[in-house]
């Protein structure tokens, strides 16, 4: 049977490339089932939902339908994604502590 966590208290940072704000503590949704994730959070009264799979182990290649978008996260630790995120022109880093 294929093991699923979900972390419904999670948040994440967000640097951006460039001049732009740290943007820091958004809350999102982790949800781990086998080798598939998908991270969630809610922005402008809408849900925009990356998801992907695992490449290697801790390793996983997210896209976004709307806004589109495509991602990496790294398993760092326990409790703790890393990775990067194009979206359009935009692109950064992000840091998501689970909870």
């Amino acid at each position: 049977m294929t093991e699923t966590t979900v972390w419904n208290d999670s948040a994440y940072d967000t640097f951006y490339y460039g001049n732009a704000p740290v943007s820091a503590d958004n809350p999102c949704r982790v949800h781990i089932h086998g080798d598939k994730l998908i991270l969630s959070y809610e922005q402008d009264r809408a849900v925009v939902s990356y998801s992907g799979a695992e490449y290697e182990p801790g390793h996983y290649r997210l896209t976004c339908v709307e806004p589109r978008a495509h991602a990496t996260l790294h398993r760092e630790d326990e409790n703790t994604l890393v990775g990067t995120w194009v979206e359009g022109s935009r692109k950064g880093l992000w840091l998501v502590k689970l909870g």
